[in-house]
């Protein structure tokens, strides 16, 4: 258990390196407030208070005709810290695909119960 929390923890700094270097550029845009651009070729967005539904339909808008991946994810959530060197491979891999990193800001409100529809 601590040598994953070491490794998530030592991903979270790399992730978090990576944004410290970005050019910030506050513009209100389709998807959301474009905060900064980075070297790799990355975009920084904050939308607040939208619903997952809205924000997916603006996405698909936006980058209408271009096949993209979405990838959700939150500080949070291990397995999603731990699925991110798969996704970086995809990512290198399919380069002609658009990838979208959505992080989730909002905790879940489980009480350590999660439920399952059938």
């Amino acid at each position: 258990m601590e040598k994953e929390s070491g490794l998530l923890t030592k991903r979270l700094d790399l992730i978090n390196n990576a944004l410290k270097v970005g050019k910030v550029n506050p513009t209100d845009t389709l998807i959301g407030k474009h905060l900064a651009q980075y070297p790799f070729g990355g975009n920084l967005y904050t939308a607040s208070n939208i619903k997952a539904t809205d924000f997916l339909t603006k996405l698909a808008s936006r980058f209408k005709n271009k096949a993209m991946v979405v990838d959700f994810w939150a500080i949070w959530c291990a397995p999603c810290i731990a699925s991110m060197p798969f996704s970086a491979k995809l990512h290198h891999e399919a380069n002609d695909l658009l990838f979208i990193c959505v992080q989730v800001r909002v905790v879940p409100k489980t009480n350590g119960k999660v439920k399952l529809s059938k």
